[in-house]
This record gives structure tokens, C-alpha cells and sequence, in this order.
């Protein structure tokens, strides 16, 4: 088994399905799809892949667990590949909507298996560098599938501007490239769990995830944050976290362990609330900049290597100490220098694009203390026949937190601008075109106002859910992830192999 080949393709099919998120991201590119006809909402195109890919992790984890790596990925990989290509030859935007959802359903199962991969080929002592390439890749993904989409269908610079229907093209050719790449390393046999798969815990946790997404897709669109139907969601949701919790204690073949340990259930909740407060927050800036202040789609990518510098920075330090520290001073470190991030970012539109950089690289030294170092603990607490059900359900909180953290960010600033604009529109009068031209320059500095006041609100609110993750690392997160130098052998197992306990 050559491991660092299974690492080189894994890596390419995380950049893939990270990728297909962003790749059809901002409105330019919705335009071009106008020639197949505009039978629903546009705004499903984008939405159904991520949906689909979240929906998806837990179930695909859990398949890895049961069949090994191998199989999965080559599921998942097909799945994608079928999905992108009939996205590029749609002849309607419904179609196109359901075939982006089949393209997220290979997505999520290809990043499930390529996170709990890691977590099965290395031992707990190796894994940060493997999984330093995968956060790479998957950041690189995120963040600059909008501008691959872009290049596609606006002007490449070049003079060849393909189209739209090409992204998926490459999509499909990078994918088929990254799994014929991973299949020359991952081991030929590895599948250790026995039993089958609970299709009722599948079903609710499918349901429940489903819900959450949604939900953050509709709000600031279809329904208020804060509104009746928010909040029948938020009880469904309630009512199927409940469900799955009942269901998950009777089974026989549970998909997480019985017994997860406070620390594993606190750096849970810290990956949801650094989703949320920080990942959320990112994607919130990046929008802004992109559809508030007009920033050039690759200006802003540009300056998202900032974010990425000081990841790397702390990530690289961080998953070298981590097994011998514990996750639980990273966790706490990082939540503070996130909150300094924050109170730089407060003040970037005022004093210009080099804060936004400075902003974003504070930022992104916060989050390389958390992220990937939490994965790495969960990892190194979990048996390797867990391996893909704990990753999975550790990733799944970790999105479902970002997409909930950009509504909610979308939500405050779509409020006080649409009070600003009522405000306006109730003392314009009859004579309303002639007004508008007049008072142009008012109307600018007002929304010019509220758009930085709403970005001092949102980095508030940030800055405090910083300080939640800061409260849950020190009640709720222990030492018992930390491995005895005695204890590690030659193999740097650690906790990997440790049988676990029984209730």
C-alpha cells in the first residue's frame, strides 16, 4: 500500500467535491444558464449539491466502516461522475437541479471516505500531515470553485471563455483522476466492522440534516429568521434529534459508540460553533465582498490566501503538539485569536481592503488552532472500526453549522438593509424618479452606513459565539484524548486500537 499516492488522489477528490459547491456560487453565473429556461427557482442550483452532500455523510461514513474504503470511494466517485455529466447535458433547469442533487449525493460520499481514510491508513502519531493536505484542498476548493466558475463562463483573459457546461466536464475529469490515483494506494482489504446498516438511524439522521439545510437555504428568501415557519423547523428538528438519539441507544450495530466520552461530544459542539461563528463567517465576508462592496471575484479570492497563510501557519504547529497537549488549549487559543480576528474585520470597510487582509489572516490563525486539530482528537479517541461514522457525523456538524452561521449573518444584514430601503421608499412621494436623482449621494452614504454597521453586528455576534466555544472547551473538554509517551509504539497507534469499553 503506497500511501502517499492514496493521499495524492484523495486530496484531488476532496478539491473536486469542495469545489462543486462554489462552482455555480454568484448570480453572473446563473445568467448564463438562461438558455435551458428558467422552470424553477435558480436559486436550487446552487443549493441542492450542498444539501445533498451534507444529507449524505453520515450514511456514507458508516458504509465506509462496513465495507472499506475501496468500494465506497468507488461508489461515490461513479455517482459524481454521472451527476456532473448529465449536469453538462441538461436541456432544463429542473433537470439540471436534479442532477446537481446526485452530483452532492457522490460528493458527500467521496469526502467521507477520504477523511475517515486518513484516520484508517496512519496511525494517530502521522495523521496531522495527511491531514494538513486535505484541509488545504478542501479550503482551496471552497474558495476558489466561484472563480474556476467564473473563469469558465465570463472572460478567462485569454479569449477562450467555454461555458458553463465545461465546469462540469472538468469536475467529472478531475474526479476520475483523483480516484484512479487513491485506488493505487488504499489498501485492498480493510473493511473490519461487521453487521449491517440501521436504515431506520440512516432515515432520521438523513431527515434531520435535511431539515437544517433547508432551513438555512430558505431563510432571508422565503421565510424570516425569526418566524413561524423557522420555528417549526427548529421543532422538527428537535423532535428528529430525539428520534435518532432512541433509535441509535436500541440498535444493534450503532453507528457512533455508546459510549462517545465528554470529549468527544464537546469538540463535536466546538466544530459545530466553529462552523457556525467562524467558517460562517467567512463565507459571509466573502459574499460581501463580492455582491456588497464589488470586489472582483478574484481580488477576493486573492485575498482569501491570507486566510489560508494563517491557517497553515497554526495548523501545522498545532497538529504536531496536539497529542501530546490535548485538543482542549488549541480549542480555547483559537477561539481568542478568532475574536481578535473579528474585532479587526468590525472596522475593515472604514479603513480599507489591507485590513480585510490583516482581518482574514488573524482569522484564519484562530481556525488552524480548531478545526483540523478537532478531527485529529475525535480521530485519535475513536476505534478504526468507528473510523468513518465518528469523521462523517464530526464533518456533518462542522457544515451544517457553516451554512446555518452565513443565514443567520445573511439575516441580520438583508433586515437592517430592507429598513434602511423602506425608510427611504416611504419619503421619496410621488414625484419618486426625480427624487432618487437628486438625492443619489444620500441614498449611497445610507446604505453605505448600514452595510458597515451590519458588519460590525455580525463580527459582534461572532465575536461572541467565540467566546461560547471558549466556555464549552473548558467544562466540557477533558484530557482524555491526550496519549502517554509511554503508551505510543513504534507504530504511533495510541488510542486506535484500544478496545472500548462496554455499558
Amino acid at each position: 500500500m503506497d500511501r502517499r499516492t492514496a493521499v495524492i488522489g484523495l486530496a484531488v477528490c476532496m478539491f473536486v467535491s469542495s469545489m462543486g459547491w462554489m462552482i455555480m456560487q454568484f448570480p453572473d453565473i446563473l445568467m448564463m444558464v438562461t438558455d435551458i429556461g428558467h422552470d424553477v427557482d435558480s436559486k436550487w442550483v446552487l443549493s441542492m449539491y450542498i444539501i445533498a452532500e451534507v444529507t449524505v455523510l453520515p450514511a456514507a461514513g458508516k458504509l465506509t466502516d462496513v465495507y472499506g474504503p475501496r468500494k465506497v470511494l468507488t461508489a461515490g466517485a461513479a455517482v459524481f461522475v454521472i451527476g456532473a455529466l448529465l449536469c453538462a447535458v441538461t436541456g432544463t433547469e429542473s433537470m439540471l437541479v436534479a442532477m446537481r442533487t446526485v452530483q452532492g449525493i457522490g460528493a458527500g460520499t467521496v469526502f467521507a471516505v477520504v477523511l475517515a481514510s486518513v484516520g484508517r491508513m496512519y496511525p494517530r502519531s502521522e495523521r496531522g500531515h495527511p491531514h494538513e493536505v486535505m484541509t488545504a484542498a478542501f479550503a482551496f476548493g471552497s474558495l476558489y470553485g466561484a472563480m474556476i466558475g467564473w473563469w469558465f463562463v465570463m472572460d478567462s483573459g485569454f479569449g477562450i471563455d467555454p461555458g458553463w457546461r465545461y465546469t462540469f466536464c472538468l469536475e467529472a475529469a478531475l474526479m476520475l483522476v483523483g480516484w484512479a490515483v487513491a485506488m493505487r494506494g488504499l489498501p485492498e482489504q480493510d473493511a473490519r466492522r461487521t453487521g449491517g446498516h440501521d436504515i431506520l438511524w440512516t432515515v432520521l439522521v438523513a431527515a434531520l440534516i435535511a431539515d437544517l439545510m433547508i432551513m438555512s437555504q430558505l431563510v432571508n428568501d422565503e421565510m424570516e429568521l425569526v418566524s413561524i415557519g423557522t420555528g417549526a423547523m427548529v421543532l422538527a428538528a428537535l423532535i428528529l434529534s430525539f428520534a435518532v438519539g432512541y433509535v441509535e441507544r436500541r440498535a444493534d450495530d450503532p453507528v457512533l459508540p455508546r459510549r462517545m466520552g465528554m470529549t468527544r461530544v464537546g469538540s463535536m459542539a466546538c466544530m459545530f460553533m466553529a462552523g457556525f461563528c467562524g467558517l460562517g463567517m467567512v463565507q459571509f465576508l466573502m459574499r460581501f465582498m463580492l455582491l456588497g462592496i464589488g470586489v472582483s471575484i478574484y481580488e477576493a479570492s486573492l485575498t482569501f490566501l491570507f486566510l489560508l497563510a494563517g491557517g497553515g501557519i497554526t495548523s501545522m504547529i498545532g497538529l504536531k503538539k496536539v497529542n501530546s497537549t490535548g485538543v482542549r488549549p488549541w480549542v480555547m487559543i483559537g477561539a481568542v485569536i478568532v475574536m481578535i480576528g473579528f474585532a479587526v474585520a468590525s472596522q475593515t470597510l472604514m479603513l480599507g481592503m489591507n485590513y480585510v487582509r490583516l482581518s482574514l489572516f488573524i482569522i484564519g490563525l484562530g481556525l488552524g488552532c480548531m478545526v483540523t486539530e478537532i478531527l485529529c482528537s475525535i480521530q485519535g479517541t475513536t476505534k478504526v472500526t468507528d473510523m468513518g461514522s465518528v469523521t462523517a457525523v464530526t464533518m456533518s456538524s462542522r457544515f451544517i453549522g457553516i451554512l446555518l452561521g452565513v443565514a443567520s449573518y445573511t439575516a441580520i444584514l438583508d433586515h437592517r438593509v430592507s429598513a434602511v430601503v423602506g425608510s427611504i421608499g416611504d419619503g421619496i412621494g410621488s414625484n419618486g424618479i426625480l427624487w432618487l436623482v437628486e438625492n443619489y449621494l444620500v441614498l449611497h452614504d445610507k446604505v453605505v452606513e448600514v452595510f458597515e454597521s451590519s458588519v460590525e453586528l455580525c463580527c459582534l455576534v461572532a465575536g461572541i459565539l467565540c467566546a461560547v466555544i471558549l466556555a464549552i472547551a473548558y467544562l466540557m473538554v477533558g484530557k482524555d484524548d491526550v496519549v502517554p509517551h509511554e503508551f505510543i509504539g513504534k507504530d504511533g497507534s495510541g488510542f486506535d486500537d484500544e478496545p472500548e469499553e462496554e455499558d
